[in-house]
């Protein structure tokens, strides 16, 4: 059997220190410090409890949001699947922008990217990193280069 360790604690009796060596006013002193002290660490709990619970509030409120970009992402993703039975354009691009409606009440998908921004867009991204490489050590050919 495991003998049982005991936990011994330092206790200071600091009434009776006082009584026994101070004065009266002393010992008025001591529990008056005592007493803001106990006032202090009541507010101080009551303060974290509500700062804890605005914490978990906030926590629940972001999770909220995080769902609800979710669902709003995914009901995007459905709307583009759907648009793109009926448009190439739409099945083809990747950035497409939120529908919106217009003045006659019909659903408009813009783009920020045209079909020629984005080959643009291409080719200056092939020209830089043309600039970093020389072409002579290449072992990559691009569309439309020659053997």
């Amino acid at each position: 059997m495991a003998k049982e360790k005991v936990l011994r604690m330092t206790r200071v009796n600091i009434s009776e220190l006082v009584r026994n060596t101070g004065s009266a006013e002393d010992l008025e002193k001591l529990h008056e410090i005592y007493s803001e002290f106990c006032a202090l660490m009541r507010i101080r709990t009551e303060l974290r409890r509500k700062q804890i619970l605005a914490e978990s509030q906030a926590k629940q409120a972001m999770a909220e949001a995080d769902k609800a970009e979710a669902q709003m992402i995914a009901a995007m993703t459905k709307f583009l699947e759907y648009a793109s039975n009926y448009s190439n354009v739409v099945a083809s691009e990747a950035n497409w922008l939120p529908p919106m409606t217009n003045q006659n009440g019909d659903i408009i998908l813009e783009s920020p990217f045209t079909l020629r921004d984005s080959r643009n867009a291409m080719v200056a991204a092939h020209k830089e990193m043309m600039k970093l490489v020389d072409p002579e050590d290449l072992d990559i050919r691009f569309e439309g280069e020659e053997d």
